[in-house]
Formats: C-alpha cells, structure tokens, sequence
C-alpha cells in the first residue's frame, strides 16, 4: 500500500475552490508510465473541440 503522496492524484478546481484526491491505481493498472495515463486522463475528461481558453478545460501537471 502506498503512503504520503504515492498513488494518488490531486484534483484542485480553481474555479470552486475546491480540492480532493483520487486514487491513481485505477489508472496504474491499465495504462504503463505516466504519460499514457495522463493522455487517459485528459480524454475522459476534456470534451472533444473545446477552446484552450475555455474555462472547461484542463491544466495537468503530471511526470512522465
């Protein structure tokens, strides 16, 4: 079992002010490094055609 900040992702919504954690490891499971579970990450949940600029859109910070 992982401890401190391993296996997890931290979700922070500038907008709301609102932060909470996820588990990484339903990620880890299917997809090898941290690229491919960004590029996941990014396709579940930035809608197809949005603006860079939108407020909808994603800022993620991962390693890779």
């Amino acid at each position: 079992m992982p401890f401190g900040w391993v296996g997890k992702i931290l979700d922070v919504d500038l907008s709301r002010g609102k932060v909470s954690v996820r588990d990484m490891m339903t990620y880890a499971r299917d997809y090898i490094g941290g690229r491919a579970m960004v590029a996941r990450i990014a396709w579940d949940e930035i809608p197809a055609g949005i603006d860079p600029y939108d407020a909808e859109n994603r800022i993620i910070i991962a390693t890779g």
